[in-house]
């Protein structure tokens, strides 16, 4: 590309489709740029923007798009090299790689297989045509070809026409710049929906995928991850090859997270469920048993036995194969929540937990009769969306500052998910969003009806609109520690006599996905990575439940610190992380504001060790109908166990009116040091978000929190 005047550097972002965000892949002083990061017979689209030295960003340069190709005789000499069926195929190939990326289906060709077969007009006539329907959704110029059309039994192919299509598959550019779908002008706030009946049927469609995820900041992960999610949420992991088992992951902007489905009481929850995990195990430490189901504990089945996804005694099998499907429906009854998971391998592997160990398992939370449900942790951008605007483009505020929120604001036009709800997490009876955390209101987004609660002196208001939290709690976990020194077997082990003394640190108890071990704090300390890598005051157990030592607890963040060096293969030193990741779910904080109604959903999800629910500086009634019931500010649970937590006192901040983080853990002492805690943080004032770049770091002067690792702040 051309120099910028005063550009210090220019930022260079990818995208694999029309349809996917950008994102950053390197940043240049020169006016090129090399990727090395590509995958064979890929397609991606390319561009740039210019960044001077004070940190102002141009706009964005028109976008180009490029496929990672090699060719069979990438020099053709006319009258020497003959025309070959392999040159054919490789350019369907990358004819139809440039199709996936403008959102397109892959071609049909005449003679799929032309391996012996006579090379004709047609063949060649098809491809052009199929390159120039994609690289027209791509906003790209036609492309002009040699002999155009090809007449079959007339047009002699030659050396031309070959190389042609090879460069206009492997590069072109495009006019119009793709825009950023974040940037695009909110659309008006839709009039209001109605809400589904009392006695509904609410849809949620649900895939099992294979999914690796990481647990924390500092590199404990899940290489043998198994989870449920929503199928809209899923991505093909090869664009060329169709969306299905062993070829699909979560879309790069989402967390993993255990799944959570919402219906009220009185409505039916209808799942229609797909098999997408891998035909064999996608690791060696995956149950071998690769059929699945969706079982939910203590809900009715609404139709019969084939509701129960399960495989018992003589009654007929409702697990699923991979690449199948079924249906259960439950109903209802009452509010609380239930334990969602696959019973199709239930034993085996780490701690004999199957499927549950390595991550397949849910929530579904039964909500009052006639509740609404909204998001209540979004990225920026759809904030953005989801807020009112004047006419003349600015923020709709009350009299006290605050942004006014559409609640049934839905994304605009051009946007990959345009016409469906931002917040809303219903649309047309299907559940659209999966969130952990929630907003829970009565009727048209205000209050439940008098009567829905029965009176309680110590939760004086409990037909307020309330914040909801899901807390799924699971053991044996199965995880690769972050650092060597965890395993006596590790030839990079610098000390094996201490791996029996860490084994009792080690992550390996968490909760939702998420975990905080004090041994790998303790050493990333004395290692000298992460944000706690330069504390000279950070000790033992004194500062790993700190955000202001490690972070906030479970956070995911682009480069974590047990990375290696690449040329020296040794453990890099020093700060590594530049930002969060996941900027709508960055960590295990649950966020309200002081005086807010809370409740927690709590479920243990684990095969094996029961816990003890504990939760600093705030209390509940074991029974909030009775005004008689035991005041707590901890629970035991076993494997499948389930309760609610409505918080007493007004909720958030609890008599004392206490703001700041609240932590909750297993009280047994050696599950919380192994990682299973959480943090509750109460706000005492508005809170706007933190401002990030197109990179997601925080922005010059944007309210964000410090840390001893990411210089911006996350």
């Amino acid at each position: 590309w051309a120099a910028a005047a005063g550009a210090a550097r220019y930022q260079v972002e990818r995208s694999a489709s029309a349809a996917a965000p950008f994102a950053v892949v390197g940043n240049t002083t020169t006016t090129s740029f090399a990727d090395g990061s590509v995958v064979a017979g890929k397609t991606y689209i390319y561009r740039v923007r210019a960044i001077d030295a004070v940190g102002t960003k141009s706009g964005y340069s028109n976008s180009v798009v490029a496929t990672a190709l090699s060719f069979t005789d990438s020099v053709l000499t006319a009258g020497a090299t003959p025309v070959k069926a392999v040159h054919f195929t490789e350019l369907r190939q990358a004819v139809n790689s440039v199709r996936s990326a403008a959102g397109l289906a892959a071609s049909n060709w005449t003679d799929a297989n032309l391996v012996g077969a006579t090379v004709k007009g047609v063949h060649m006539q098809e491809m052009r045509t199929s390159l120039g329907e994609a690289l027209s959704k791509l906003k790209a110029a036609p492309p002009a070809f040699t002999d155009s059309p090809v007449v079959p039994g007339a047009t002699v192919i030659k050396k031309a026409h070959i190389e042609e299509l090879r460069r206009f598959s492997a590069s072109v550019n495009t006019g119009p710049v793709f825009e950023d779908p974040d940037l695009l002008t909110p659309a008006a706030c839709p009039a209001e929906q109605a809400w589904a009946s009392d006695s509904a049927t609410i849809v949620a469609n649900v895939v099992a995928i294979d999914q690796v995820f990481f647990y924390n900041r500092l590199g404990a992960m899940n290489p043998a991850g198994m989870i449920f999610a929503l199928e809209r949420d899923v991505v093909p992991i090869d664009d060329s090859k169709p969306l299905g088992p062993g070829n699909a992951q979560l879309r790069a902007d989402k967390r993993p997270r255990p799944l959570t489905l919402r219906v009220n009481i009185g409505q039916k929850l209808q799942i229609n469920f797909k098999n997408w995990l891998s035909e064999a195990p996608a690791h060696r430490d995956q149950p071998h048993t690769r059929t699945a189901s969706v079982h939910v504990m203590g809900l009715q089945l609404a139709t019969n036995i084939s509701d129960d996804g399960s495989n018992v005694g003589q009654n007929q099998s409702s697990l699923v194969n991979p690449g199948g499907a079924a249906t259960y429906t439950y109903f209802a009854e009452r509010e609380g929540n239930h334990l969602l998971y696959s019973t199709a391998a239930t034993t085996g592997g780490e701690g004999d937990g199957g499927s549950l160990a390595m991550g397949l398992f849910g929530s579904v939370n039964v909500e009052p009769k006639r509740a609404e449900w909204y998001r209540s942790q979004v990225t920026a951008a759809d904030m953005r969306f989801a807020t009112k605007q004047n006419p003349d483009g600015s923020t709709m505020t009350t009299a006290g500052g605050q942004p006014l929120i559409c609640y049934d604001a839905v994304y605009p036009a051009g946007h990959p998910r345009a016409g469906l709800p931002v917040l809303k997490m219903l649309h047309n009876g299907e559940i659209i969003h999966s969130d952990l955390n929630a907003l829970i209101t009565g009727p048209r987004k205000g209050r439940f009806e008098p009567g829905t609660y029965r009176a309680n002196a110590t939760e004086p208001d409990r037909e307020q609109p309330f914040r909801e939290f899901t807390v799924v709690y699971h053991d044996e976990i199965k995880a690769i520690q972050a650092f060597p020194h965890f395993e006596e077997d590790d030839p990079k082990n610098p000390n094996p006599a201490l791996a029996h003394t860490l084994h009792s640190v080690r992550d390996a108890f968490a909760i939702n996905y998420g975990t905080g071990g004090i041994g790998a704090e303790i050493l990333a300390n004395r290692l000298g990575v992460g944000p706690m890598g330069n504390c000279a005051d950070c000790l033992y157990e004194e500062f790993f439940l700190t955000s202001w030592a490690v972070g906030d607890p479970a956070m995911i963040v682009d480069v974590p610190a047990n990375a290696l060096d690449p040329n020296s293969g040794q453990l890099k030193l020093g700060p590594k992380a530049t930002r969060a990741l996941y900027p709508d779910d960055p960590s295990n904080v649950h966020h309200s504001y002081l005086n807010d109604h809370v409740k927690m959903r709590v479920v243990h999800a684990g095969p094996k060790e029961h816990h003890v629910h504990h939760l600093h500086a705030h209390q509940w009634l074991h029974t909030p109908d009775s005004d008689n019931s035991s005041y707590l500010d901890s629970q035991a649970f076993g494997p499948g166990y389930s309760f609610t937590t409505e918080i007493a006192h007004g909720g958030s901040g609890n008599r004392n009116k206490t703001p700041g983080d609240s932590i909750f853990h297993c009280h047994f002492y050696p599950h919380f040091a192994q990682g299973m805690w959480e943090l509750w943080r109460v706000h005492d004032v508005f809170e706007a978000g933190t401002q990030t770049d197109v990179e997601g770091r925080p922005t010059p002067g944007a309210r964000a929190l410090p840390d001893g690792e990411i210089a911006a702040g996350t």
